[in-house]
């Protein structure tokens, strides 16, 4: 579970990847002398992306009304919740209408984070967890812990931040630094500046092997 009152990040980061450093303002150098600085950089920028979209979820909580939530689609209300079955070992908990009819228009997709919660996510514990698929009538979530009691009472969902693509971009930087990578190797050294001739390096079409 998360923190009371706050948005916790769930840690889906591959342990391959660095530990994210704060963002360097500075603008970038032509070419970077070390691999490694440049991973961490746009490591860091990426992580801050994602920081960035977790403190605009808090100000929504603490600035905008039940009635805009529901009309943005950012938040869904007196949801029923029931568990059904494993996503690599992690729970998932299905999400319905509390008179089980089709749910509000909403905004909820594939990969989103989301927080659940009783009633006010910002005065109590939270459970995060990301939208596995959705339908006219449910929502389903994976969670890393089931919640006690997660058949009573209603529950309340809130749209946090898109997980896949923070992820695929984090994924796509180490694919990019892995020296033992073949076809990563000269896009690479092109971002880096560390070609004698970059125009004719980004001229040059791909070597693509096979018969």
């Amino acid at each position: 579970m998360a923190k009371r009152g706050g948005v916790r990040r769930m840690n889906s980061r591959s342990r391959d990847a660095p530990v994210p450093r704060e963002a360097d303002d500075g603008p970038a150098p032509v070419r970077w002398d070390r691999g490694q600085d440049h991973l961490e950089r746009f490591t860091g920028l990426i992580g801050q992306e994602l920081e960035d979209e977790l403190a605009t979820v808090e100000e929504r909580w603490r600035h905008w009304s039940k009635s805009r939530l529901v009309e943005a689609g950012l938040t869904l209300y007196d949801l029923k919740a029931r568990p059904r079955g494993r996503l690599f070992g992690d729970p998932i908990l299905i999400f319905e209408a509390r008179d089980g009819g089709r749910l509000p228009v909403h905004r909820f997709s594939h990969g989103d984070m989301v927080i659940l919660s009783r009633t006010r996510p910002w005065g109590e514990k939270t459970v995060e967890g990301l939208v596995l698929d959705r339908g006219p009538t449910r929502v389903r979530v994976v969670v890393g812990e089931r919640p006690k009691g997660v058949r009573d009472g209603v529950w309340r969902l809130d749209r946090g931040a898109n997980r896949v693509a923070h992820d695929r971009m984090a994924d796509a930087l180490l694919r990019l630094h892995d020296a033992g990578a073949d076809d990563g190797t000269p896009l690479r050294d092109l971002l880096l500046g560390q070609v004698h001739d970059p125009a004719s390096s980004a001229a040059s079409p791909p070597s693509i092997g096979g018969r």
